[in-house]
């Protein structure tokens, strides 16, 4: 198709017979039928260009140290939240035991912390995740508290 663009445009411009690649073209007669042959031509050209053109690669997000934020794992089981933590692009640097008032099974999450600051970036409702929670960079080492099922003292 762009071989026979380039020569109905040739041939137009010409107005004459031209071989190109031992094909001939014969001579185009009025200027209206060379214009129109020209115009066709280049049609076809800018057809072929279009087409064989690659479209532009899909936008690539920029990496980024801060995730969509620290995942509300109050109440999940130790391995369930270390599993959602790692996924999410953070390290669970140690898992203490403590009494709870709100979860009352051992072996659940109550809390967690940042190990650097111990700021809380995960409470009970209606907190779950915190501002700090849903800002915090991934890589960042976290404290998970662990309900060991007592309750604590009034």
């Amino acid at each position: 198709m762009l071989l026979l663009g380039i020569l109905l445009f040739a041939g137009a411009i010409v107005g004459g017979n031209i071989s190109a690649l031992g094909v001939t073209i014969p001579t185009i007669g009025s200027s209206r039928s060379r214009i129109a042959a020209a115009a066709l031509g280049l049609v076809l050209v800018a057809a072929v260009v279009v087409v064989a053109l690659p479209s532009p690669p899909p936008p690539v997000a920029a990496a980024s140290p801060v995730a969509s934020g620290v995942p509300n794992i109050y109440g999940d089981s130790v391995d369930l939240a270390i599993s959602k933590l790692q996924t999410a692009g953070y390290t669970v640097a140690a898992t203490e035991r403590v009494c709870s008032n709100s979860i009352r099974v051992a072996g659940l999450v109550r809390q967690v912390l940042a190990a650097v600051n111990r700021q809380i970036l995960v409470d009970e409702p209606p907190t779950n995740v915190t501002l700090a929670g849903q800002t915090l960079a991934r890589g960042s080492a976290l404290v998970l508290k662990v309900s060991d099922g007592l309750s604590c003292a009034q």
